[in-house]
């Protein structure tokens, strides 16, 4: 008995979209692949109908920037909360909780089709909570991600009070900037950690 089988290939041709190409077994009679029987056919569907609700779930993962954004917000109500008394930092940290607490519900939008400030606040509060569960295993870990905020937030700051773009996550950190937010980052996580 000749068992059938197919063949499924899967393109990524645009951004979140992914097309299925579904080839047909041979008939191992003639070698024509242009008649599928019945059986065939439900087996395609079946396999087609799995895989999209597999590739589903991996597109329904947040993007890098909307992630970073999430928490680049909770970074700076961190560092709003531990540095009230300095006049001159304190309004940017507290500017840039809502800048980038907009840019992660805009990013959600954009995937999803909905996104609220309320889903955006969760957001935030999910990954202050974390900061606190894990703090004590990756103080480095989260002293870099204040820099990498602050960096990022430089990078809207140079454009001036009206932003016209959304600057890029950086991967090179100035010396100035990576020195600055050092600082925020140490005296910050300890005053966020103490009791």
């Amino acid at each position: 008995m000749h068992r059938a089988s197919i063949s499924i290939t899967a393109i990524a041709l645009a951004k979140n979209r992914v097309y299925f190409y579904v080839q047909p077994p041979l008939n191992a009679a003639t070698g024509d692949n242009s008649v599928m029987t019945t059986k065939t056919k439900i087996i395609s569907l079946f396999v087609l109908i799995a895989l999209s609700c597999s590739w589903t779930r991996v597109i329904a993962q947040e993007s890098r920037v909307e992630m970073q954004a999430g928490r680049c917000s909770a970074i700076f109500f961190m560092l709003n909360e531990t540095h009230k008394e300095n006049p001159t930092w304190q309004p940017i940290f507290q500017e840039f909780i809502g800048v980038f607490e907009n840019l992660y519900v805009n990013e959600k939008k954009e995937r999803t089709g909905s996104g609220t400030v309320d889903e955006g606040t969760q957001r935030r509060n999910a990954v202050l909570q974390e900061f606190k569960d894990t703090y004590t295993s990756r103080v480095a870990t989260l002293k870099e991600e204040v820099v990498l905020c602050g960096a990022w937030a430089e990078g809207y700051r140079i454009q001036g009070r009206d932003y016209v773009y959304v600057p890029i996550i950086p991967k090179l950190i100035p010396a100035a900037i990576r020195t600055t937010y050092e600082a925020f980052a140490e005296s910050g996580w300890k005053k966020w950690m103490s009791p």
